[in-house]
């Protein structure tokens, strides 16, 4: 339970299996989220590494009403995260109807995509993040220093769709015309300093 939830979020198990193949220790979970059906199985290893909290490899598949989600990744040491990467695909066919469920204002409807990776660039990590709605499409690409910290960061980001109206709508900003819009710029964050670099933005025949 949570203020900002418009409802208790109620999870139950109906069952929780664990067995170790291969080398490998696999978990599958079934059960609900506020009696959605909701299934999880996923795997990490090997397991002589794992438990000396070293070098392993992951990997997880979840399935939630009308979403899909698969992740992967790899993890040189348990305790350090200097050289983790990972993987997330999720894909739904109606994502306001989850974000009904878990009691989130609708900020999208129809179906939805999104990828993001993280991958050890020398001494930072470098963040892809690319999603897909009827209303939007969203692509971001971010330098990290560190994983633990967004102290020091750097984001450029493009966004466009066919109706402004449409994506501003659910966020509370009404008024805004429905038209087609595009935006690009970048982002730095150095401590609590924040600068906005070089931005654009189109929206029908008006150009900022």
């Amino acid at each position: 339970k949570n203020p900002a939830l418009e409802q208790p979020l109620e999870i139950r198990l109906d069952s929780v299996e664990q067995s170790e193949e291969q080398n490998e220790l696999y978990a599958t979970i079934a059960g609900e989220i506020n009696g959605w059906p909701l299934k999880l199985q996923g795997h990490i290893g090997p397991v002589t590494q794992l438990l000396d909290a070293g070098e392993v490899d992951f990997a997880l598949t979840a399935a939630f009403e009308a979403v899909t989600m698969e992740a992967s990744g790899h993890l040189d040491s348990l305790l350090e995260t200097r050289q983790a990467s990972a993987k997330v695909s999720l894909q739904s066919t109606e994502s306001s109807q989850i974000l009904t469920a878990l009691g989130v204002p609708k900020l999208f409807t129809g179906a939805t995509t999104l990828k993001a990776s993280l991958v050890p660039s020398g001494d930072h990590h470098t963040l892809e993040i690319a999603s897909s709605t009827a209303a939007l499409n969203f692509d971001a690409k971010a330098r990290l220093d560190a994983l633990n910290s967004i102290d020091a960061m750097s984001v450029t980001v493009s966004a466009n769709g066919p109706d402004l109206a449409a994506v501003a709508g659910p966020s509370g900003l009404d008024g805004m015309p429905s038209q087609p819009f595009e935006l690009k710029s970048s982002l730095a964050l150095s401590g609590r300093q924040l600068t906005i670099g070089e931005t654009h933005f189109d929206v029908g025949d008006s150009h900022l």
